[in-house]
């Protein structure tokens, strides 16, 4: 029966747009007949738009009689007059007869008065929009608010918080505004699911396909279409043209040192890529990180015939200062550019860990924009000095750097070339890592360096969208507004004056 219901309320409908609209009538005493719309009435004549569009004039004189057209508006005030206001049923049948004219505020009206009387009038209920939530009737709107009120407080309760329009724990949280992903239990960077979707496998601090994962476990490498012996792997890739392809989590490794060299510098590689990952709060260079080293000095300066080795206490080289650790920086590839072997491991973790830190940020905040060295060369060196379990201030060419040898924090702030003097670099260099250590691990700074990191990534991304760049003093302009550098300077003294050790680690607090 409800079904039939409805099918002739459709039935209603059709019936209802398909005969004549009412109008207004002009019968002339010579018997004319004029319907349509009266547009005008005066003492002397009368205007009625007939059905074809047209205006037609009739002189008062020549009227014989006019019958105006009742409205349906008009004619829904005369029914509602005559029904009872407790009559719930006779109500809904005006609501219904309202639907089919087509009267849409009078069908709300009618069917306002109906749950007036009837609260729990399913049909009206509905016909209005309104919906059951648990023992009430309320609009679509009330229940989404009522519903996202009490999942709010359920997650609340359970100790999540929202997150992007997530809900997710606290913990999560930090790990989310980081950039990483859940996958299976653990997170992930972007990088890390691409390759994972791709059927790539993690073997050894590198990704490989299965098939090279299976076949290394055995001890054997591929070469050309043979999988061959680790003397035999590292013979065939001794030659520059022939070096290892080593793929890591945002970053390459190209050598021709034997691959146990390559290896143990893989985790130092990938400890450093995830320290910056941190550092930059999520942000990813948008691109592998290209390393290259090499056997001997001599195919080193065959194959980077511009880069300087003067200056250097071990021999490692820099392809991205320009050359010149006295010029302006300025980054080129490949990121980073080392000789087997390094004399010590002090020097490699500080200039690889230089290395990988500068070519991270270069990338993350623009290569072309002028970045401070205290913020470009301080977080590699600070992470560097940290993975290498070392203490910051025990070796003989630092004991000097307080005194008159100490350098102000507004030239350590406001410097965009290093001097040529290797002393003051290298004092430069510690006094960077010093203060990237005081602001990331002093809890009197750590939570306002984050958010003026955060700042000075967010203008670095605004810019790279127009195609522009930072600015010479941005981001130590930056810096001041969150911190009173006369404060920085005296916290920066006392750190240097104690020698405290940098712990052996790479988490960020």
């Amino acid at each position: 029966m409800r079904a039939l219901g409805g099918l002739a309320l459709s039935l209603l409908v059709v019936l209802a747009l398909a005969r004549p609209a009412p109008a207004d009538e002009i019968v002339t005493k010579s018997g004319s007949k004029y319907s349509g719309k009266i547009v005008e009435e005066t003492n002397d004549h009368v205007k009625i738009r007939t059905k074809f569009g047209g205006v037609m004039t009739v002189k008062r004189a020549d009227i014989a009689s006019i019958t105006r057209e009742v409205s349906k508006s008009d004619e829904f005030r005369a029914r509602l007059a005559k029904i009872d206001p407790g009559d719930s049923a006779a109500l809904w049948e005006l609501a219904r007869w309202c639907r089919v004219e087509g009267l849409g505020a009078e069908f709300q009206e009618a069917a306002k008065k109906v749950i007036a009387v009837e609260p729990d009038h399913a049909e009206a209920r509905k016909a209005l929009g309104h919906v059951r939530y648990q023992d009430r009737w309320v609009t679509r709107s009330e229940a989404e608010k009522l519903e996202r009120a009490a999942l709010e407080a359920e997650m609340k309760s359970k100790g999540m918080v929202q997150y992007k329009g997530r809900w997710v724990s606290e913990a999560d949280v930090e790990k989310l505004k980081q950039g990483l992903i859940q996958h299976e239990g653990r997170w992930i960077t972007k990088e890390e699911k691409g390759y994972l979707d791709k059927g790539y496998v993690r073997y050894e601090g590198e990704w490989v396909t299965r098939e090279e994962k299976d076949n290394r476990e055995k001890g054997l490498y591929r070469v050309g279409r043979k999988w061959v012996s680790e003397k035999d792997a590292d013979q065939f890739h001794s030659e520059w043209d022939t070096a290892w392809q080593i793929q890591g989590t945002g970053f390459t490794v190209r050598s021709n040192a034997p691959i146990q060299y390559i290896n143990s510098q893989k985790e130092f590689i990938a400890g450093m890529m995830k320290a910056m990952h941190a550092f930059c709060l999520g942000r990813t260079p948008g691109q592998d990180l290209p390393i290259h080293i090499y056997k001997t000095i001599g195919e080193y300066n065959a194959v980077q015939p511009m880069v300087q080795t003067e200056g250097f206490p071990s021999p490692m080289y820099y392809a991205y200062h320009s050359a010149s650790i006295g010029g302006v920086f300025k980054y080129t590839e490949p990121a980073f550019v080392a000789t087997f072997k390094f004399d010590t491991k002090f020097y490699q973790y500080l200039f690889l860990g230089h290395g990988i830190g500068e070519a991270y940020l270069w990338n993350v905040l623009g290569r072309d924009s002028a970045i401070e060295p205290w913020f470009l060369l301080g977080p590699g060196h600070y992470y560097g000095f940290s993975q290498l379990g070392a203490v910051i201030f025990n070796v003989s060419h630092v004991q000097q750097q307080l005194g008159e040898n100490y350098i102000p924090l507004s030239t350590l702030l406001g410097t965009h070339e290093l001097s040529q003097s290797e002393d003051w670099n290298t004092r430069f260099y510690y006094q960077s890592a010093a203060l990237i250590y005081l602001l990331l691990k002093d809890p009197r700074y750590a939570g306002t360096f984050r958010k003026a990191r955060a700042e000075i990534f967010k203008l670095a991304d605004a810019r790279k969208a127009r195609q522009e760049v930072l600015g010479t003093g941005e981001i130590t302009e930056t810096l001041k507004k969150h911190f009173d550098p006369k404060e920085l300077e005296t916290s920066l003294k006392a750190l240097l004056a104690s020698r405290q050790p940098i712990p052996d680690e790479v988490k960020e607090e």
